[in-house]
């Protein structure tokens, strides 16, 4: 990346006056002097070295290439001189054996004076050596501004060094690793970051830095190099793999940038590991016959291994590409640690068949052609590829000629052409994957149709997806959402099916249409935030009435919608809504005309009675903060919260003085609670108050 330095130098100082002598016949004739001309002043100096791509740093005496030019600014007030001029006048360093010629500045108005100087080890304009690039830390070149007045010299600055732009020293780069101990096979990251030393700007100076941006780095355990990149703060986080014999290794890390004037390789300390043996023999177990073996391709290919088993594969690095086209579930031990990896190009894993299973795996390869993939379903149907690593290159998930199968909770990275890619393939649901991969498109559809996207996060979506039917669904309805796209830079003002009600929903009010291919395709509820999978709570509930609440945020508040698990067990759902002074009872009767009850959320405890003892089951996300009015007198309240907490701590600061807790033993049903009582969540309680006041639930 080109980097533009500025080193800002004001100099000041005090000419002699240039004196005008009067002869005295002049005087006696009573001539008046000329006005003495005001002696220059140089207000300020500026040094601004600029790097053009290509510039390539070299060692002396070998000639630098490029073209770096030192421009080199003065603001000069003050009149008696007709020119500027740039002077250098000493030179401390052996590239430059003398000092080269006096630099006519050009005036650029404003009482400002420029002059460019060549930068490269290499005969420029002085016609002399120049003295930019050096290999001589420390080096410098002292020099004046000069102004003349016909061709003779009225005023000059005092001494500027100036410091050259010598090549930057990669000073720092930490690593860390995920784990220090290890079984053979396993899979590790190392972590860390690098910067440069700024020496352009502050010769001298460590305390300088620059991230080192989009650097190759190389990871070396036992002679085996893994690879990845810095991102544009500096940090790497690269997977490697513990060799295959126990041992004590060292871990080593290598940081290269080929940016001009940043091409200093550095090697971070050297962490240590333990390799431990453990037991990795016959890893590959088909939970069916009983049997075991060494690679998964023998175990698909045994005759022993029939449609409907499963295979479970243990922990390790498999250097295979398996075939799979039997009906199987094949299942890694942790999608971290059971790594499948091809040395050769084509594709990794080759799905082709119908109710395939494959989850648990970190898949990777090798550059090939645009078609390889890491995870290829060729005339597959009904098959889930669930919760898998994917690092490319190659692309990540392809589907050709395929349908109906599931692709969900899979995490894919790298720099493949495609992070998910269908071709000919419909009726294919894509949910909660998280795309970093694609430098084509994060995900492409070509002439699929009907297939399902959504929750997953495109987190590299400038490089935007592609549909050229515009026949698919890249969201799932409101209020369940769409994806999450890095670049949508959309707002959440409104909710709503249309975006028009006033209050945010974690929605974008308007569609994501960054969708590459010419056939309209949008995501019409762009999400604002990555996708979080709902959270599943349950309620026991007796026969007879039950005084509850929903602790989790719904995406639909509708009753029959919260209530829908126990559809058809409840004949009474009652709310009492205190902002409604004249009929604060609500009542929810399945099929009656004269419902007023419609919605529940989160801030509400309800009443409801229960035709048989059965589990309310809701699915939400928990609220980060929660504020419920009470208004003075008797309020039916939640305690949404994950966090159960006594009265007194709960609702500190309310003014509360009576609550009441459901008990099915008392006779009306509840009973006053102490300030002691631990409020659970699920539970509804009647909360007292003295005077308007809001409880903020934010625990």
């Amino acid at each position: 990346m080109k980097r533009i330095m500025k080193r800002n130098l004001s100099i000041a100082f005090a000419l002699a006056m240039i004196a005008c002598v009067l002869t005295p016949f002049t005087a006696m004739a009573g001539f008046a002097p000329e006005p003495e001309p005001k002696a220059p002043s140089f207000d300020s100096v500026v040094n601004i070295p600029t790097h053009p791509m290509g510039h390539i740093w070299d060692i002396y005496p070998n000639p630098l290439t490029g073209g770096d030019i030192i421009k080199v600014r003065a603001i000069i007030s003050g009149t008696g001189f007709d020119s500027v001029w740039l002077s250098s006048n000493f030179c401390n360093r052996k590239q430059c054996p003398s000092p080269p010629p006096d630099v006519l500045m050009t005036s650029v108005g404003g009482g400002i004076y420029e002059a460019n100087l060549p930068g490269d080890y290499t005969q420029g304009i002085f016609g002399t050596l120049t003295y930019e690039a050096s290999s001589f830390l420390g080096s410098y070149v002292e020099y004046r501004i000069i102004t003349k007045l016909g061709g003779v010299e009225a005023g000059r600055s005092s001494a500027i060094k100036f410091y050259p732009a010598w090549p930057p020293q990669q000073i720092n780069a930490t690593s860390a690793v995920s784990s220090t101990d290890m079984y053979v096979g396993n899979t590790f990251w190392v972590n860390g970051t690098a910067n440069y030393w700024e020496s352009t700007y502050e010769p001298g100076d460590p305390t300088k830095l620059i991230p080192a941006e989009f650097s190759d780095v190389v990871v070396k355990v036992g002679g085996t190099n893994f690879s990845g990149n810095t991102d544009v703060n500096g940090d790497y986080s690269i997977m490697a793999t513990a060799p295959i014999a126990p041992g004590t290794y060292m871990v080593n890390t290598t940081i290269t940038n080929y940016t001009p004037n940043r091409n200093v390789p550095c090697v971070s300390s050297e962490i240590q590991i333990e390799v431990l043996s453990g037991n990795t023999s016959n890893p590959v177990h088909n939970i069916n016959t009983g049997e075991y073996f060494n690679e998964i391709q023998t175990a698909i290919d045994d005759p022993d291994t029939l449609d409907g088993h499963t295979i479970e594969v243990g922990a390790g690095i498999y250097y295979e590409t398996p075939l799979i086209n039997k009906k199987l579930s094949i299942t890694g031990e942790s999608k971290e640690n059971t790594v499948i990896h091809s040395n050769v190009s084509g594709d990794v894993v080759y799905i082709t068949g119908s109710g395939i299973n494959f989850t648990g795996f970190n898949v990777s390869g090798i550059p090939g052609i645009m078609d390889d993939s890491c995870i290829k379903l060729k005339s597959a149907d009904n098959c889930s590829i669930q919760g898998n690593i994917i690092i490319g290159p190659p692309s990540g998930i392809t589907l050709h000629d395929s349908y109906y199968n599931i692709i969900k909770d899979n995490m894919v990275l790298g720099s493949g052409e495609y992070g998910l890619c269908a071709v000919r393939s419909d009726y294919n649901v894509y949910i909660n994957n998280t795309i970093e991969l694609g430098y084509i498109a994060s995900m492409a559809l070509f002439s699929s149709s009907n297939n399902s996207i959504y929750h997953n996060s495109f987190l590299n979506s400038s490089v935007r997806a592609q549909d050229n039917t515009g026949t698919n669904s890249w969201d799932n309805g409101y209020p369940s959402g769409g994806n999450y796209w890095s670049d949508y830079n959309g707002t959440d003002t409104f909710s709503g099916p249309s975006q028009n009600i006033t209050g945010n929903d974690g929605i974008g009010d308007t569609p994501y249409t960054n969708i590459d291919g010419g056939a309209g395709a949008q995501d019409n509820y762009p999400l604002m935030a990555p996708w979080t999978p709902p959270i599943t709570y349950n309620i026991n509930l007796t026969t007879g009435w039950n005084l509850i609440s929903i602790p989790l945020e719904l995406a639909d508040t509708t009753l029959t919608t919260v209530l829908s698990s126990i559809d058809g067990l409840y004949d009474t759902v009652k709310y009492y809504d205190a902002a409604d002074a004249n009929d604060p009872w609500k009542t929810c009767r399945p099929g009656a005309a004269t419902n007023d009850l419609f919605n529940i959320d989160h801030t509400m405890g309800f009443w409801i009675n229960m035709l048989n003892a059965t589990i309310l089951t809701v699915e939400g996300t928990e609220p980060a903060s929660t504020n419920i009015p009470l208004y003075a007198g008797w309020n039916l309240v939640s305690y949404p919260s994950s966090y159960p907490d006594t009265v007194s701590n709960a609702l500190w600061g309310t003014g509360a003085d009576r609550v009441e807790a459901f008990d099915p033993a008392e006779p009306y049903l509840i009973k006053d609670v102490a300030p002691t009582y631990v409020m659970q969540p699920g539970e509804g309680y009647w909360v007292h108050v003295p005077a308007d006041t809001v409880w903020v639930v934010d625990w």
